[in-house]
């Protein structure tokens, strides 16, 4: 193959793994079909990959104008199938492919191919494969984009409201503990711990709030996810053994990997916390994780009543709560956590019975 052109890098580690798929599939299209060219253009004619990369690797030299100029032989017609036009422009002798690839928020795109010779139906068809498999990859970042915005809009609320109840709250709790001092009657006692205990709920409630608002500063270390677990499972020991709930994982499998200690204990602490809540009594949780070379998959399944699909839309919104008197966000800090690790979570049911979540951080 005589040029590879892919998605712009950046330092982001979702888009630098999504780069390195879609060079991995143009691979497997130039080691099976002779092509020059291979690229992601979107319908207004502007193309994925920067200036850089024309100049790294355009052996033909083609400038954004001449690029614009044969995407313009194309950007009226709908193309919603593969489709291609031989003598395009200067390059009488090639022949240039297009495959429409669809995408969740409606955008267009095309995966463009430049080659010497004719291909073949069933050349044509691993084209079509492969672009199936670009698409559903694009749907995905795309799905990963919109979480990340709604997490940084989430980040600057948060900071703002959090700071604005800290001080009334420290107000509040000076004065309960004056009105304490100032009632010797246990009647009046009573009265004041209970507001002194809504004081510290309110507090937690907040600090939570704060926490899942704040900019990351990971502290990684080398971690062994089984010792996670363990301290896990020895803090809700307590719940465990009055509901009869068992907790199965994988104690002879090592899985080390770099990770904020602190933040990915919180990570199976609220995850695990929602499974014994939401199992019933003699329930199994398992939870298991997948070691390969650049990442670590992790599942906590629960045998629950599973989630609504009102549940599996909103699961990781903030304020949104199954819980009775749940804040809903420790799903909500789960998540940013996951994220600013460079990982991806999500929630689905389990054919039969319960909940499974899914999370994926990076070695």
């Amino acid at each position: 193959m005589k040029n590879l052109l892919s998605l712009e890098k950046t330092s982001h580690f979702k888009l630098v793994n999504l780069n390195f798929f879609l060079e991995l599939q143009f691979q497997q299209i130039s080691e099976q079909i002779p092509i020059d060219l291979a690229l992601l253009v979107y319908q207004d004619c502007h193309h994925r990959s920067t200036e850089r990369f024309f100049r790294e690797f355009n052996s033909f030299q083609l400038s954004e104008a001449e690029l614009n100029g044969l995407m313009t032989h194309f950007k009226e017609q709908e193309l919603i199938s593969f489709f291609q036009v031989s003598q395009v422009g200067e390059y009488e002798s090639k022949f240039l492919y297009f495959c429409p690839l669809s995408q969740k928020n409606d955008e267009l795109e095309y995966l463009v191919l430049l080659t010497e010779t004719l291909l073949s139906s069933s050349e044509e068809k691993i084209i079509i494969i492969q672009s199936q498999v670009i698409e559903e990859y694009l749907n995905l970042y795309q799905a990963y984009i919109q979480q990340d915005n709604e997490i940084k809009s989430l980040e600057h609320l948060i900071h703002k409201i959090g700071h604005e109840l800290r001080n009334p709250l420290s107000l509040i709790s000076l004065m309960a503990e004056n009105l304490k001092l100032s009632f010797p009657q246990e009647t009046g006692q009573k009265q004041v711990l209970s507001i002194q205990e809504t004081i510290k709920d309110l507090n937690q409630s907040l600090t939570q709030l704060i926490d899942c608002g704040k900019r990351s500063r990971l502290k990684l270390e080398l971690s062994d996810l089984r010792l996670i677990v363990l301290k896990s499972l020895k803090n809700f020991q307590p719940l465990l053994t009055s509901k009869s709930i068992t907790l199965n994982y994988p104690q002879d499998k090592e899985a080390i990997i770099a990770v904020d200690h602190l933040q990915i204990q919180q990570v199976f602490g609220n995850l695990l916390s929602n499974a014994i809540y939401f199992s019933p009594e003699g329930g199994i949780i398992t939870c298991n994780w997948q070691i390969f070379q650049q990442e670590i998959i992790v599942t906590i399944t629960d045998q629950g009543q599973g989630l609504s699909s009102q549940d599996l839309k909103h699961i990781f919104t903030p304020f949104y709560s199954r819980r009775p008197g749940g804040t809903g966000l420790g799903l909500t800090i789960v998540q940013k956590i996951i994220m600013d690790h460079g990982g991806s979570i999500w929630a689905e049911n389990l054919p039969s019975v319960g909940t499974k979540f899914t999370f994926i951080l990076p070695r």
